[in-house]
């Protein structure tokens, strides 16, 4: 029980660490100041540089990934391996070291998904690729990848829990994005 408790809550620490603030500050950049004034990859690619942008993104999906890594590796329940997974996409978009104001979850949701589905999340992605080559909305495409998610992993409905916990967390933080955007 205290194995897991400590994983959990250096999932949420490790989750927590702002790669997009820390990266910004190193170009002399405080991202939450610039462009959408948002703690993640897409505003460092657009306000800092692609590069930096990529290397947020990576970073902030092996956050995602390596609180999964961790939990497997210390044999904890699949739950309590998609509570440290949860746990570290909450670190991110309610890190205590910018005062709970963090990024919205995307890449750090997927290095949870990556490691945890890995052929589910590759079909995922082509379905996302097509849908958003189609139609160009990246909201739709997204929703449209996330329910084709849920289907490849129809009938594990521990598996298909997380990925909609995660789909509650991440439609609430895009929730002023949401709007008008579903039209």
């Amino acid at each position: 029980m205290l194995k897991e408790a400590l994983i959990i809550i250096a999932s949420f620490l490790i989750g927590s660490i702002p790669f997009a603030y820390l990266i910004g500050r190193l170009k002399g950049i405080d991202i939450r100041k610039v462009g959408t004034k948002n703690i993640g990859a897409y505003n460092v690619w657009k306000q800092v540089h692609p590069i930096a942008g990529v290397i947020v993104a990576i970073l902030d999906a092996a956050k995602g990934s390596f609180p999964i890594w961790l939990a497997q590796s210390q044999g904890l329940s699949s739950t309590n391996v998609f509570i440290a997974g949860f746990f570290a996409v909450l670190g991110h978009c309610c890190t205590p070291f910018l005062r709970g104001k963090g990024g919205r979850g995307q890449a750090t949701s997927f290095g949870t998904l990556l490691l945890l589905f890995p052929r589910e999340v590759a079909s995922a992605v082509l379905i996302w690729l097509v849908t958003y080559g189609l139609w160009k909305k990246f909201t739709w495409a997204y929703l449209i990848a996330d329910a084709a998610l849920i289907l490849l992993l129809w009938p594990d409905y521990t598996q298909i829990g997380y990925v909609l916990a995660l789909t509650a967390l991440l439609l609430f933080t895009h929730r002023a994005n949401l709007k008008g955007k579903l039209k």
